[in-house]
């Protein structure tokens, strides 16, 4: 038995150190991609040890032939899954007052095509910019805003008129895309009474564009509140 052991363990030890070693960079991406190239040259007696941390690949294997083989193979085939670079997006919210009437609109020239359309599928004639938000926000992120309506100055409330909006907000192709979009505004319908108008709902626009999320009246007396959206990506 000692005979046999003699003869055993120098060849074993042998063995291990004529084993060829060869380090190299590589760049972590946190997936198993490198647990894969593992499993798929153990066959070939072929070790490797990575470190993310230090960005290195440890290769070894029996002979250079091997190691270099197993090198070139996770040199061509490896692709790191790089993290894409988080965008922010510039989001214009625009709260429209919409009535009846033959009164003029007081609206910036750039909502005139808008209010054109709104007019041609509604009885609302003359239109009213009630607030204007710019709210800035990156990719995933949940967006919310709320605030004062500037209502009819000449009339007298219990309570300042006001509105909260809240969606989440992703990107989806070339699209912006809100999911669960809430509107809420809360107007008055009376010197002592007020209506709510909501407007719920999941949307994707296309940067630069204006878009016409929804119109909810808050009441017969007051006509319709409107809710336009635009957004664009900054840097």
């Amino acid at each position: 038995m000692k005979l046999i052991a003699a003869l055993i363990f120098p060849a074993l030890l042998l063995a291990q150190q004529s084993r060829v070693t060869r380090i190299i960079e590589y760049i972590p991406d946190g997936t198993d991609q490198m647990t894969k190239f593992e499993t798929l040259l153990a066959p070939s007696n072929v070790q490797i040890r990575p470190e993310p941390l230090l960005k290195l690949v440890t290769v070894t294997a029996p002979t250079k032939e091997s190691v270099d083989e197993a090198v070139n193979l996770i040199l061509k085939y490896y692709k790191p899954k790089l993290a894409q670079p988080t965008r922010n997006v510039e989001f214009v919210l625009r709260i429209l007052r919409g009535r009846p009437g033959a009164e003029p609109s007081d609206i910036p020239a750039s909502l005139n095509a808008l209010v054109t359309q709104i007019k041609q599928t509604t009885a609302l004639a003359n239109f009213a910019l009630v607030e204007s938000q710019i709210i800035r926000a990156h990719e995933g992120a949940k967006i919310e805003s709320s605030g004062v309506l500037n209502w009819d100055a000449t009339e007298i409330f219990p309570f300042p008129p006001y509105y909260n909006f809240v969606a989440n907000f992703t990107f989806a192709g070339n699209a912006i895309r809100l999911d669960n979009l809430s509107f809420k505004a809360r107007v008055p319908s009376s010197p002592t009474n007020s209506s709510e108008a909501s407007i719920h709902t999941s949307v994707d626009l296309i940067p630069g564009q204006q878009v016409v999320i929804g119109k909810a009246n808050a009441s017969a007396k007051d006509g319709a509140i409107i809710l336009v959206l635009s957004a664009k990506i900054v840097d």
